[in-house]
């Protein structure tokens, strides 16, 4: 996050881990203060749970494979 939010990764971080990082962000970006990935917005964790909910019982109790087409 601190790579899409400020452009740069704390000194902490092994080279290793910055390649991953660095190659992982190039699908991802930061805009408005929200998180999108391939300019799809990527809700807070907080808000992940009822947004599953309310799609499982808006398909009719779908099974999982239906609810992941449908998010996809």
């Amino acid at each position: 996050m601190a790579l899409l939010r400020e452009g740069m990764l704390p000194n902490t971080i092994e080279l290793e881990e910055v390649k991953r990082a660095r190659k992982q962000a190039n699908n991802y970006c930061w805009k408005e203060q929200r998180l999108y990935f391939k300019e799809l917005y990527v809700p807070k964790p907080e808000e992940r749970i009822p947004l599953v909910v309310q799609m499982h019982e808006d398909l009719a109790h779908s099974r999982e494979q239906r609810m992941l087409a449908e998010i996809y």
